[in-house]
């Protein structure tokens, strides 16, 4: 590439190859500058009368200027500040390769414990399931804490796992409390099972005739039928 006066011009962006071929051009126009030839040596001229000293400074020279910021344009660029209030840019800035990972630093101590922050805004009540229950298909329907209904859902059954081992029998239980209404119903069922007391009951006293009578007879048959009477409870 030839050396180009005109490059670089106002906001052009910094490229590393187009300022490299830049100034080899200007290197190799310097270096195709033949050298001097050393000529003859004239005579020497007379001695000039010494000069006096200046007693008056010179000017002013012009302020220097120096870069006070430099920051990102917002698209990923940087703009650099100079001290006179000028900026130049945006330019690319190249990135070269991701360095390795330095040592971990020792751990810092411990700060001082903040302040309690002000309490976040309420949050919303959330959504539980208050009951499931069958939907009459073998299927089943959730109830929500809010009223909503979600359903019905088919419940997925596995196969049936095999037979547990019994447990082993719980200790004894405590006597329980019997009212007395129940008391007197079991003896009342109890006595009811039983013939009734025949205590007071008379005895036939009769002599038997050989052969017997008609009379006889019908004597011994009233006295066992008044007994069979008198036993019965539920007359």
């Amino acid at each position: 590439m030839p050396y180009d006066p005109n490059f670089p011009t106002e906001n052009t962006l910094a490229r590393a190859s187009l300022m490299r071929a830049q100034l080899n051009a200007l290197n190799d126009k310097i270096e195709s500058i033949p050298d001097p030839q050393q000529g003859p040596p004239g005579e020497a001229g007379p001695a000039g009368p010494a000069g006096a000293d200046s007693t008056v400074p010179g000017p002013q020279g012009p302020e220097g200027r120096s870069v006070v910021n430099v920051r990102d344009s917002g698209d990923g660029r940087a703009i650099v500040d100079m001290s006179d209030g000028s900026s130049y840019g945006p330019f690319t800035v190249a990135s070269g390769p991701q360095g390795v990972q330095g040592v971990q630093g020792e751990r810092g101590n411990d700060g001082a414990m903040g302040g309690t922050g002000d309490p976040g805004p309420a949050g919303n009540d959330g959504v539980s399931i208050a009951s499931v229950y069958d939907a009459g298909d073998g299927r089943c329907m959730v109830q929500l804490s809010n009223g909503q209904t979600s359903g019905p859902f088919t419940v997925a059954m596995g196969p049936a796992g095999s037979q547990g081992m019994p447990g082993e029998p719980g200790p004894q239980g405590l006597p329980g409390e019997v009212s007395t209404q129940q008391l007197n119903d079991a003896i009342s069922a109890a006595i009811n099972g039983t013939p009734r007391n025949v205590d007071g009951f008379s005895q036939l006293y009769i002599t038997i005739s050989d052969p017997p009578t008609q009379s006889e007879v019908q004597q011994l048959l009233d006295s066992y039928n008044s007994l069979i009477l008198a036993l019965r409870r539920n007359v």
